[in-house]
């Protein structure tokens, strides 16, 4: 019995989308059970989320009520789904799901413009597109569901069925607020399509109503100037009315700033992976070229960087652009020219996807099974009781999401708000702080790290008395108690020179700083220890210290690791000189030996103390 060839091109575009839903979504899974998330967005749709299903739209992540910062509505509609599955995997699987489906899209779109082949081979392209991969493995977005619902929005506007264009273009609105701004260009589209009544109208009223009602009335209202979006644009005027006239004013300044060589990176990494063939239909382009310039004007370098989620508007006209421009390709009376789309895809989208580093992140990920400290960062989660109010690092925040009283660190840390110069009010009912102390983002220079920001951690908690709950490794946790210790528990304390302690050592050491000795005690049958390093703070160092070390037994490697001294709230930065106090610096550390310790006096630790930036 013969297959059919239209049967082999379904089933392959079938397979091609269940490998990407599978793949895609044990990748999220993963990231997600192992802490792999290294940013808050995640956590604040979480919690906006979970908290609509018990009747709030507050976001304590925020500090304002979640369409304050985007209109992201779209939450409404699946938190019935969350009030059943109340996880965030539930919105990593959605975001992977409904990206997948656009391929579908594509293959109908494709097959009625050109043919079965030419349409798996786009939707193909389509699931091995960078961009779209990037964007699934960045966090949850609600604007990448957008992505796919226009692309049935273009497909229902082809074959002019309105009801179903509207309601896919009322869905692409509904997940955040300058998608508005596309459906009103796409008016512009639809009249230059030669559409006229409706299909012109309709997408231009609709988004002009919706756009003006979220950013002019309920988003300033929720907002109350405490996330300042204008920023993103002050290199261009202190006011968003100054900003647009010198937009006005300064054409050729404004030009430099939206094609300097990062800015214009980001155009070809949206363009390169089809070989630049949507450039042939300029015109399916025009219904994103407001957000174009959103992006190309903003002083926020993330947002012209694929890796994260910025290119959500664009998938959908870049790829229904292609799927005519290989029609208009193959309209040409040089027959020989009908081969170049063909080539095209045949190379580029797998070059694109060979070349780029998400093999490498997708091995990272898996990789996190063995190095994520999960054991550790799960004992941390499991210690917040109940729904008490908890300050995490970024890792932790989507584990903790479903509660009312979420905050992320990182605000505590800088003492401000996200894209803000309002002063962030540390509340205090806060019960629990968990810290990886180095969570990348925090405390790193390319992310929210400054060097005297470790006071906001130290005022935190005066606000009570705190008690150290675990210290293991990079994670410290602190619980707020009622009566005993009578103060604040630090992992630091100053001894006496003469402590007895292990001075085997070989370090490379700052002039500041020195490694005096250490012990290591209650080693327990998990491997489990407690390692004190007693330093030398020989002079006064602006700079923040942190530690490589191996420890190791007549030759075997007993412990190797990266330790924080201090644990960012009392680093290296804030101790007196050894001379001041006539003290060292005892630093403890629990850490986990790979094989026992058999005999303690014969360890020798290697160290390489180094800066923490």
């Amino acid at each position: 019995m013969q297959i059919k060839q239209s049967t082999v091109i379904k089933t392959i575009i079938g397979t091609a989308i269940l490998t990407y839903v599978i793949l895609l979504g044990s990748i999220a899974s993963l990231k997600y059970t192992y802490y792999g998330f290294s940013d808050f967005d995640l956590a604040i749709h979480s919690q906006s989320t979970w908290n609509i299903t018990q009747g709030s739209i507050d976001s304590s992540i925020l500090g304002i009520p979640f369409p304050g910062n985007h209109m992201a509505v779209i939450l409404f509609l699946i938190a019935p789904l969350y009030a059943i599955l109340p996880s965030p995997l539930l919105l990593l699987q959605i975001q992977t799901l409904v990206l997948a489906a656009g391929a579908v899209g594509i293959f109908l779109m494709a097959k009625r413009e050109l043919s079965e082949k030419w349409a798996a081979a786009l939707s193909i392209a389509y699931l091995a597109y960078p961009p779209l991969i990037y964007m699934n493995l960045y966090e949850f977005h609600p604007v990448a569901l957008a992505s796919s619902f226009m692309i049935f929005m273009f497909y229902f506007y082809k074959t002019e069925n309105f009801k179903a264009f509207l309601a896919f273009l009322i869905l692409a609105m509904l997940c955040q607020e300058n998608i508005a701004l596309i459906i009103m260009a796409f008016s512009v589209y639809a009249f230059l399509d030669k559409r006229r009544g409706k299909w012109v109208w309709t997408p231009l009223f609709t988004g002009m109503i919706y756009f003006l009602l979220a950013v002019v009335v309920i988003m300033p209202r929720l907002n109350d100037n405490t996330i300042q979006f204008w920023q993103l644009y002050a290199h261009l005027g202190n006011s968003p009315s100054d900003i647009i006239l010198n937009i006005i004013r300064h054409p050729i300044m404004t030009l430099r700033i939206m094609t300097n060589a990062d800015k214009l990176a980001f155009i070809s990494a949206l363009l390169g992976p089809l070989g630049f063939m949507s450039l042939l239909d300029p015109l399916t382009l025009i219904p994103s070229l407001p957000v174009l310039m959103q992006r190309l004007l903003s002083d926020r370098f993330t947002e012209t960087k694929i890796i994260f989620h910025y290119q959500a508007e664009f998938v959908p006209f870049i790829f229904v652009s292609a799927i005519y421009s290989v029609k208009r390709v193959q309209s040409w009376k040089f027959k020989a020219a009908h081969f170049i789309p063909a080539i095209i895809l045949a190379i580029f989208p797998a070059a694109a996807l060979i070349s780029s580093d998400i093999p490498l992140r997708m091995r990272t990920t898996y990789n996190l099974v063995t190095t994520s400290n999960k054991t550790i960062k799960d004992r941390a989660t499991a210690s917040v009781s109940g729904d008490n109010s908890v300050a995490a690092t970024f890792d932790f925040l989507p584990k903790l999401a479903n509660r009312k009283g979420l905050h992320s660190l990182h605000h505590i840390y800088t003492g401000s708000y996200t894209l803000s110069t309002v002063p962030y009010k540390v509340q205090k009912d806060i019960n629990h702080v968990l810290i990886d102390t180095i969570d990348g983002l925090t405390f790193r220079s390319k992310g929210f790290y400054g060097p005297q920001q470790y006071k906001n951690l130290q005022a935190m908690i005066t606000n009570g008395t705190w008690k150290i709950t675990l210290n293991e490794e990079t994670i410290l946790v602190l619980t707020k108690v009622a009566t005993s210790p009578d103060q604040t528990q630090k992992t630091i304390q100053f001894v006496p020179p003469s402590t007895a302690m292990n001075t085997n050592i070989l370090q490379n050491h700052p002039a500041s700083l020195r490694l005096s000795g250490f012990t290591i005690n209650s080693q327990q049958k998990d491997g489990s220890a407690l390692l004190t390093l007693f330093w030398q703070k020989n002079q006064q160092d602006p700079v923040e210290y942190d530690i490589h070390l191996a420890l190791l037994c007549e030759n075997n490697i007993v412990y190797r690791g990266f330790l924080t001294p201090g644990a960012r709230i009392w680093p290296t930065q804030s101790w007196p000189t050894s001379t001041e106090t006539n003290t060292m610096i005892a630093d403890e550390h629990g850490i986990y030996t790979a094989i026992p310790i058999t005999n303690i006096s014969k360890l020798q630790m290697h160290a390489a103390i180094i800066p923490a930036n």
